[in-house]
């Protein structure tokens, strides 16, 4: 005699769905065929980290190094499901945004209907930053990375840069892309007004200049990281007594901001388990150079 099939309680259903869907992005698509029901539940769990990029393979190249996690959408795409869908169904289904793209237009769309984004990723072409500092500086931005200087002017003007800004109003996680020029150091030294910054990196090694006054001068900083290895290093015997201070290799950056986004384990994480184990003298308190790249093998273990 057959059994009959188990009920089980509808948000008993939906917390089973959403955790599937939460493990395993790349399944919603089959999961929201279901029902109509289920499509309601993941859907937005699709959209809670989105990747853009252009249909040609230059820009592609920019992003096809990204996990598989979740799927790569394509800007002509994701410019109809915008016009398709209500203006709350992004705002509250967005949390992670890699935006990718020259085209103004398309920026300007993706970030008018995104607006509660906390963790953006600003590879836009830089003559068109400035654009889209309006629509930027009013999200409610935890984690930023990408190039400060276009937003404000330009290369040739860093003077121009704001610290104070509402962009950095909410910000505690800044990565700079920026590649200063050796007169800026008083300009960027200002870094330390961002008035919630707890962890700050530079993909750029001529930031050097500033990481020792930066360390002094922001006792609330929990974590300074310089991307790459510098083989000399002028404040070698200061900085290595500041356990918040490392030196770490990220090739694959952009896989690394994505497994941060999904799981919360990036380069920040790593280099804060590093400077623990430097605190409580498990490694050498003046070691700050952690070897190896992590970023390597993600795309080994989980795509």
């Amino acid at each position: 005699m057959a059994l009959p099939p188990i009920a089980l309680p509808v948000e008993l259903q939906r917390d089973i769905l959403e955790t599937v869907a939460q493990d395993h992005p790349r399944s919603i698509p089959r999961l929201m065929l279901v029902a109509q029901c289920v499509k309601s539940w993941v859907e937005p769990l699709l959209y809670r980290t989105i990747i853009t990029s252009q249909p040609d393979p230059g820009l592609y190249a920019k992003t096809q190094n990204a996990l598989s996690i979740h799927p790569i959408i394509y800007m002509n795409t994701l410019r109809l499901i915008l016009q398709q869908k209500p203006p709350s169904f992004f705002r509250d289904s967005v949390r992670n945004l890699y935006l990718a793209g020259p085209d103004l237009e398309d920026s300007k769309l993706v970030l008018s209907s995104c607006r509660e984004v906390k963790n953006l990723w600003l590879n836009s072409k830089t003559t068109i930053l400035p654009d889209l500092l309006p629509l930027v500086e009013n999200l409610p931005l935890k984690r930023f990375y990408g190039y400060i200087w276009p937003l404000f002017g330009s290369y040739n003007s860093p003077e121009k840069i704001d610290f104070t800004h509402r962009l950095f109003s909410h910000i505690t996680h800044l990565s700079l892309f920026d590649n200063p020029r050796a007169a800026d150091p008083e300009i960027w030294c200002k870094v330390i007004l961002i008035p919630h910054l707890t962890h700050l990196s530079f993909l750029s090694s001529r930031f050097h200049t500033i990481w020792l006054r930066v360390l002094q001068q922001c006792p609330s900083l929990r974590l300074l990281v310089g991307i790459g290895m510098i083989s000399d290093l002028p404040d070698a015997d200061e900085l290595k007594k500041d356990p918040r201070f490392v030196l770490m290799f990220c090739r694959e950056i952009i896989k690394d901001w994505q497994m941060g986004a999904y799981t919360g384990v990036d380069y920040w994480s790593r280099a804060e388990e590093f400077a623990a184990k430097r605190r409580s003298g498990e490694i050498d308190a003046h070691q700050y150079r952690l070897e190896g790249d992590e970023s390597r093998k993600l795309g080994e273990r989980h795509v």
